[in-house]
């Protein structure tokens, strides 16, 4: 929580130096606006030449109502975003965190290093596992200090506020597995179904949906420039929903309700002439069409149209 008498940019600086102190050298820093298109970025900035301007950045940032979101980039470490998380969660990992935020109110955020030599992929996902942490998570967050502004919050924009830190700490790979192994143990007393390895042919439901607001930030840039793609955005956050176990109905849904695509069009596209859904024979067989595919050979595929996702989901002739 953010200390009483302590300013915005006195917060941002306080979790710039808790990266220093992780061995974060670089920042790559990116401002978006409320809807998610992108308005500038830079990469590569010396993170103490952005520490002496990152006080200016935030007023300017909470007068235009832009989000300021930095990358970190260290040298001997590697970080591990948990995104998405709740105050249980962020207590349960916080003896191997250096750093702790909270988002918006109820949502937190832990990020912990670890040393090169012991990192691994799969210690990664473990982690994100344990946590109940957002696997989407693209490894950049909007600084401690600033303002965040998304469209649903508005008009009162929660404040991004540091939870913890403690400088310095690298975490090592017996105090992580010894984590993993405490937490799927609580799972396993506790009735829970154990986790199933990608490529199997069982996986468990995701609790969740993944981040949209990671997708949006993810996405490369449209055709003029002028911001992100949204209808990348779209189709990734969607193939991602469809893989961690949501159905079609279910994920057209919810995108409407995340997504700031034009109505119209999406109703053109999800009803028929009565405002009615897709029923479920033809959603059975968009399942059975979609759900093999991964987001990397779909998005690489450069015939796609554009405008695909929704139609892609929910057209018409299911063939």
């Amino acid at each position: 929580m953010m200390e009483p008498n302590r300013s915005a940019s006195d917060e941002a600086r306080a979790m710039l130096d808790a990266f220093a102190c992780a061995g974060t050298k670089t920042l790559d820093v990116t401002t978006t606006t409320r809807y998610g298109r992108k308005e500038a970025f830079r990469r590569g900035v010396p993170i103490e030449r952005f520490r002496a301007q990152v006080g200016a950045l935030i007023e300017e940032a909470t007068r235009t109502q832009l989000n300021v979101i930095v990358r970190p980039h260290a040298t001997g470490v590697q970080f591990v975003q948990l995104d998405d998380l709740c105050a249980r969660s962020l207590e349960q990992v916080r003896e191997i965190a250096f750093l702790g935020l909270q988002t918006s109110p109820g949502n937190y955020q832990a990020w912990v290093a670890i040393s090169s030599t012991d990192a691994s992929a799969e210690l990664s996902r473990g982690l994100r596992r344990v946590a109940g942490a957002d696997r989407s998570a693209s490894g950049a967050m909007r600084i401690a200090g600033s303002l965040n502004f998304k469209d649903r919050c508005a008009p009162k924009f929660p404040r991004v506020e540091m939870e913890f830190s403690t400088d310095g700490l690298i975490a090592g790979e017996k105090s992580t597995s010894r984590l993993l192994i405490g937490k799927d143990d609580e799972r396993g007393h506790a009735g829970h179904r154990p986790f199933v390895p990608a490529g199997t042919t069982e996986r468990p439901r995701a609790r969740k949906w993944p981040s949209y607001d990671r997708c949006v930030e993810a996405a490369p840039m449209n055709r003029e420039g002028t911001h992100a793609d949204i209808s990348r955005a779209d189709f990734t956050w969607c193939m991602i929903a469809i893989d961690w176990g949501w159905n079609v109905e279910e994920t057209v849904v919810r995108l409407l309700a995340q997504s700031p695509r034009p109505r119209r069009m999406a109703t053109d596209m999800l009803c028929g002439p009565h405002g009615v859904l897709l029923p479920p024979s033809r959603a059975e067989v968009l399942q059975k069409a979609i759900a093999p595919r991964s987001c990397t050979r779909v998005l690489s595929d450069k015939a796609m149209p554009r405008g695909f996702c929704l139609r892609y989901l929910c057209a018409v002739e299911t063939g």
